[in-house]
């Protein structure tokens, strides 16, 4: 993924498959986080929803601190 930082700077990141696809599910069907996780989990028939969300928010925690993406939120769920 290829994106600008706050300081307008570019920024590579690499992606594998899931957070990619976790990624067109945030810009392309407009979910917040925790749904697009939660709907990424369905596609992949993962049976660990809860542990499934928190690693996902992880590494969506992750790309907002490094400025790829941003209004990243702790999960609900618990």
């Amino acid at each position: 993924m290829v994106y600008q930082d706050a300081e307008y700077n570019v920024k590579f990141v690499e992606l594998n498959a899931v957070t990619y696809r976790l990624i067109k599910i945030l810009l392309h069907k407009n979910k917040p986080g925790e749904q697009a996780l939660i709907l990424l989990a369905k596609e992949l028939n993962h049976k660990e929803l809860n542990s499934f969300i928190k690693f996902g928010c992880e590494i969506l925690m992750d790309l907002n601190n490094q400025g790829a993406i941003l209004g990243v939120l702790k999960p609900v769920t618990q």
